[in-house]
């Protein structure tokens, strides 16, 4: 056991030293600490000559876990298929199961001969939710809409317009339609074309604000609030496209990834999101240390939209003892987002000075 536990030790403090780079932003490093991780590794679970649980298990799972993150995914299916196999115990079997599901997804991102053109690209869902080409409508037509306002935005902040100047949403011939083809079994898979304007006033690259998808989608994937900043250095597209990219992953229940691939032949490319919840919404307004600020939380049902004031729109909450909560929120996060919401369970987190709550995130309360 000592070889082994000295295996495993250094695996370890490599993955640490992976994850330092992450949060450094570099990934390339980042990857070469987890390959070296990988090694080590696979090597504490061929030195473990006897099936003793509940170390054999955690051998594989942490094994299994490194290898996905190198995108070794067969050999992380292979790892956590043989813990599986043996009797782990139930809370490890899940994790490995989660582990085996995401394994087995990158199978749902290929095309299998499906031909993508340089304006449309793949969205696969997967989850216990999901059947065999199939899905409940409402985990799905969401994420489209969301998937389309998103490249909506990305092309209106290439052009360099600014959030505001866009005014209330509505559909122009500026808007860009998402095409849906028929779903394909296996998981659920469907490809999302991008119509072009029928008049377009600007010069309009379809190609490259799929690519800029795909790249915020990663950096999503990753918690990377820092990249997406750079990425996207107006405030409000900031706030805005955190909220739609958190109801584009997964909810943890009925749909556990969300996937997208691009490209053709040797050029695809693809994003697997698993994970949103570490974002939050910027708020739009700069904030004073005049008096002290504390956040809040706040339940209940949106039932009132108070928008006759353009600079200084208005929510209402009514929580579980009928109160009513007023939540000041910017307009344009109140085209976007909130209108999204109207007379659903929601829940608020807000940042209150004073008498005043500002809004900060917003969304579904899922414990409903």
């Amino acid at each position: 056991m000592s070889e082994v536990n000295e295996l495993h030790n250094r695996a370890m403090d490599l993955a640490e030293l992976g994850l330092v780079e992450r949060l450094r932003g570099n990934p390339e490093a980042e990857l070469g600490y987890a390959r070296q991780a990988l090694e080590f590794e696979v090597a504490a679970t061929q030195a473990l000559t006897d099936r003793i649980e509940p170390t054999f298990s955690v051998l594989h799972r942490s094994a299994a876990t490194i290898a996905l993150q190198c995108g070794e995914h067969r050999l992380a299916e292979q790892l956590a298929a043989k813990a599986l196999a043996e009797e782990p115990p139930n809370e490890i079997a899940e994790e490995l199961r989660d582990v085996l599901e995401q394994a087995q997804f990158q199978r749902h991102l290929s095309l299998r001969g499906v031909e993508l053109g340089p304006d449309e690209l793949q969205m696969s869902l997967s989850g216990k939710g999901v059947g065999y080409g199939t899905v409940a409508v409402d985990a799905w037509a969401g994420r489209i809409q969301n998937v389309a306002k998103l490249i909506q935005r990305i092309v209106e902040w290439q052009q360099k317009l600014s959030f505001g100047k866009r005014g209330a949403r509505q559909k122009t011939k500026e808007e860009f339609p998402i095409l849906v083809s028929a779903p394909r079994a296996a998981s659920f898979a469907v490809t999302l074309k991008v119509g072009h304007p029928v008049e377009p006033r600007h010069p309009i690259k379809i190609q490259a604000a799929i690519n800029d998808f795909m790249d915020l989608m990663e950096m999503t994937n990753g918690s990377d609030i820092h990249g997406l900043s750079e990425r996207v250095p107006e405030s409000l597209y900031l706030s805005n496209f955190i909220q739609s990219a958190k109801e584009i992953a997964p909810d943890g229940e009925r749909v556990s990834q969300v996937g997208f691939t691009t490209g053709r032949g040797n050029s695809r490319r693809q994003v697997s999101v698993t994970r949103a919840e570490d974002l939050q919404i910027f708020s739009p307004r700069p904030r004073t240390n005049v008096e002290p600020a504390r956040h809040v939380k706040i339940r209940g049902t949106l039932r009132f939209v108070d928008y006759t004031d353009r600079q200084s729109p208005q929510i209402k909450i009514v929580d579980g003892n009928g109160k009513h909560i007023s939540v000041n929120a910017s307009a344009e996060i109140m085209n976007d987002v909130v209108r999204e919401m109207w007379n659903m369970k929601v829940v608020v987190d807000g940042l209150k000075k004073g008498r005043s709550i500002h809004l900060e995130d917003i969304a579904l309360d899922e414990q409903d």
